[in-house]
């Protein structure tokens, strides 16, 4: 195996680290803010927050570090290609998005939770509305589109 087969093998376990936390805890925000109770509200808050730290943060960080090796391994690609270049943008938007927006949103619907059931509450509708907040599903659907377009520009390499 050569050493940019490696690098490549390993650069798409990130991404598949990444595409699979992220629909994972995207079926689960989907989920929760359909109406389960509390406690499986903060059950799927708590697995929110645990696959961002077990599966896309390190995913991404993997993608990052091994697309970068890629780049170096790969004649006539530089890091100044466009498609490099969006794809790099594009990586910090999403990692702002996702810890600065939606782990923190998973985190404070857990804490949440936890204070309802401390006091006896089973079901929550204000609880439900917050995990479907508007700025959670935009942030959501803009990841997802991200989702979409990191494999398009490793494919496709538009302007190369």
């Amino acid at each position: 195996m050569s050493t940019y087969e490696l690098y490549l093998i390993v650069h798409i376990v990130g991404a598949f680290m990444i595409a699979g936390g992220s629909l994972a805890a995207t079926a689960l925000g989907i989920y929760a803010g359909n109406g389960p109770s509390v406690p499986t509200m903060r059950v799927a808050a708590d697995l929110q927050h645990k696959i961002e730290y077990a599966l896309i943060i390190p995913g991404a960080l993997i993608a990052i570090v091994f697309g970068s090796l890629l780049v170096n391994e790969i004649p006539g690609v530089e890091f100044s290609d466009g498609w490099v270049s969006a794809s790099f943008l594009l990586w910090f938007v999403a990692m702002g998005l996702g810890t600065g927006v939606m782990g923190p949103h998973a985190k404070q619907m857990r804490a949440k939770a936890d204070e309802l059931i401390a006091r006896g509450v089973s079901a929550s509708a204000e609880l439900q509305a917050e995990f479907a907040s508007p700025k959670v599903k935009a942030v959501g659907a803009v990841l997802t589109i991200l989702l979409i377009v990191f494999p398009y520009l490793m494919v496709a390499k538009p302007g190369a």
